[in-house]
């Protein structure tokens, strides 16, 4: 049986998607998408550990605004 205390509230004014951070420029989303794997891979990015935020739990990782 889950733990009925597993909730997550996510401010969207702070944190958005990688494609909504980029807009309409897919070489921005790809600038983007490198940024945010290169800090998962613990390599060298210009975004901190507090830029990210991942849910595993969705499957997702959201960015700061």
């Amino acid at each position: 049986m889950a733990k009925k205390n597993n909730k997550v509230t996510i401010d969207f004014d702070v944190w958005c998607t990688q494609q909504q951070k980029a807009g309409d420029d897919p070489k921005k989303f790809a600038q983007i998408r490198q940024q945010v794997k290169r800090l998962l891979h613990g390599e060298t990015s210009p975004l901190k550990d507090g830029d990210i935020l991942e849910v595993k739990q969705l499957g997702i990782t959201l960015v700061r605004r």
